[in-house]
């Protein structure tokens, strides 16, 4: 096995035990021993592969993130990818509110923020096939306000307890979106509207 492969293996499995400690106890209370003694790995090993606690937590919300993108790339509309993410916090929402809680909703937000505007872009980029008038500014306007958005409805969604199940989330999404993007690009261009 190559040197790089071994090396995301021993991340995988911190990362592992760190989502375990996760969905157990606050973030602040959870200990690199915890994962050294978890994993039974030695200091040196966890030194090796990240510099704190933040660092490991910031590598796993990331790589399942970056699955999350390369799984929606199969999907052939914005709902079904924007499903996965909230299947994913559903799954894991205790995972996600201790990270919110310890990293911060700034920076949750850029990673959930990074994710879905590259979903989202390649949305915009398919419809916008069928407006060749439409600028590029315009479109990066679009895709920006419409993950922004999207965003912000998942984080507050991921905070209250025994919500909207992520299919009720979609058909609210899509009852203020639908049409929103073909609209848009339809006025891209134009001046004074």
């Amino acid at each position: 096995m190559r040197k790089e492969e071994i090396s995301n293996q021993t991340k995988r499995k911190m990362a592992e035990s760190l989502k375990k400690f996760m969905a157990k106890k606050p973030f602040d209370k959870i200990t690199v021993r915890d994962i050294l003694e978890d994993c039974d790995i030695s200091r040196q090993t966890f030194y090796y592969h990240f510099e704190d606690m933040y660092d490991l937590l910031t590598w796993l919300l990331e790589t399942e993130l970056i699955a999350l993108l390369q799984e929606s790339e199969n999907v052939l509309t914005w709902d079904e990818g924007i499903l996965l993410v909230l299947r994913y916090v559903e799954q894991n929402r205790a995972v996600c509110l201790c990270a919110y809680h310890s990293i911060g909703r700034d920076e949750l937000h850029r990673m959930f923020h990074e994710q879905t505007a590259a979903m989202v872009d390649r949305f915009v980029e398919n419809v916008r096939q069928d407006y060749p008038k439409a600028t590029d500014e315009d479109t990066a306007v679009i895709t920006d306000f419409i993950s922004l958005a999207l965003v912000s409805i998942l984080v507050e969604w991921m905070k209250t307890p025994k919500g909207r199940t992520p299919e009720e989330v979609i058909r609210e999404i899509d009852l203020v979106y639908h049409g929103t993007v073909q609209n848009a690009l339809a006025r891209s261009g134009q001046h004074g509207f």
